[in-house]
């Protein structure tokens, strides 16, 4: 195939620009990238085709590249921002590398002045380097990019929104037996003073006692009320994709170099949840195991997770195993109990959230003691339909 053909078929936006960064040929690909025919983009600097803001940054990048050994196959990548004919601005990837004149079909090596005037053919000189740049469409990478960190907002939310209800949740749970202890023992002495002649000012006192204790409980139900105010938003979900997700997003999440293994059930019918509460559970789970493993120095760390129909009627059931050291009878009874927690620097809420979430799901959440190895997990949600 002629290099005529290979430079204009290439997908990739190809431009062959000379020494002094005139373009001299743009592919097909580069001309409905950038909108130019051939013939407009053809005497242009290339640093014209990179957007106002960014030419300085290509300028001492194509410095930086032409002071490298030209013996050397160097190809050098940078992240700018193309300026299209009609305003238009795309983010591409550019990548340099370095061609000479001979062998280049003759049109390929016509030069032009400073002012973009093409030379005599006298002037062809067939020695000089050329420049071939490789312009890479980067749009639907960066919109992949802002959906992802969209959806790690959306569930750093969703957790910083769960720590506060469970953390109140059991604050309230620990403060509410004494305050009501404490309003019960005042009713009794108020009772009991009753038949005896006291000062007024003590049973004010008491009567005082009771009231404020019994407002501090109101005032726990009230938070606890605004917190959880709102039903979840469930609507048909893949849970095959979600778990995809999930271990996608522990990745990205810097829980690398795990080895994971899904086995999922073809074919499962949609279930009725909401997807962001069911990927904070998943990756809960997830990064758990990851850390276990890790914390206690296994090489190999895995992750298994399985999908299936659960012996429930009308619920998927999704398993997450690790290859850690597992769990003791004392931690399996404890682990979802708020703030109880086997890492040095964990708050232990995940788990009990993990657990208000399957719950609101209509799902539950539940540890296998005794599946092994390491600790298993698993859930449920309710089909669609």
């Amino acid at each position: 195939m002629s290099f005529h053909a290979l430079f204009d078929a290439a997908a990739n936006a190809l431009l062959l620009a000379d020494e002094t960064d005139h373009v001299i040929a743009a592919n097909q690909a580069a001309q409905r990238l950038l909108g130019y025919d051939a013939e407009e983009v053809c005497g242009l600097q290339v640093e014209m085709l990179i957007v106002e803001r960014d030419r300085s940054g290509y300028l001492h990048y194509r410095r930086d590249f032409s002071s490298q050994p030209e013996q050397l196959p160097i190809s050098h990548e940078k992240e700018l921002v193309a300026l299209c004919r009609d305003g238009r601005e795309i983010p591409v990837d550019i990548s340099l590398r370095r061609l000479h004149a001979q062998g280049l079909p003759c049109n390929l090596i016509t030069l032009y002045d400073a002012s973009g005037r093409r030379k005599a053919e006298d002037a062809l000189r067939i020695s000089e380097e050329r420049l071939l740049g490789i312009m890479q469409d980067m749009t639907e990478h960066r919109a992949s990019e802002r959906r992802l960190r969209d959806r790690r907002s959306e569930r750093e939310s969703l957790l910083s929104q769960q720590v506060a209800i469970q953390t109140a949740t059991a604050i309230a749970h620990e403060l509410n037996q004494p305050l009501a202890a404490v309003s019960a023992y005042s009713e009794v002495a108020l009772h009991e003073l009753a038949n005896f002649d006291c000062p007024e000012k003590l049973r004010r006192a008491l009567h005082g006692c009771a009231e404020q204790a019994q407002r501090a409980g109101q005032a726990l139900h009230e938070l606890l009320e605004f917190l959880q105010k709102g039903d979840v938003v469930a609507a048909p979900m893949d849970i095959n994709e979600s778990v995809r997700d999930a271990i996608a997003f522990a990745l990205n999440d810097g829980f690398d170099g795990f080895h994971h293994e899904l086995h999922l059930e073809q074919n499962m019918p949609p279930v009725l949840a909401n997807r962001i509460q069911v990927q904070r559970i998943l990756t809960n789970l997830i990064r758990n195991g990851v850390e276990a493993a890790r914390d206690a120095g296994m090489s190999g760390t895995a992750i298994t997770i399985r999908v299936q129909t659960a012996e429930e009627a009308g619920m998927a059931q999704v398993t997450v195993q690790d290859n850690g050291p597992g769990l003791d009878a004392e931690w399996s009874g404890r682990i979802f109990d708020p703030f109880f927690t086997t890492k040095p620097r964990g708050i232990g809420m995940g788990l009990a959230i993990s657990r208000a979430l399957a719950k609101a799901n209509g799902g539950r959440l539940w540890v296998d003691p005794a599946a092994g190895p390491g600790a298993t997990f698993h859930f449920t949600l309710p089909f669609a339909s």
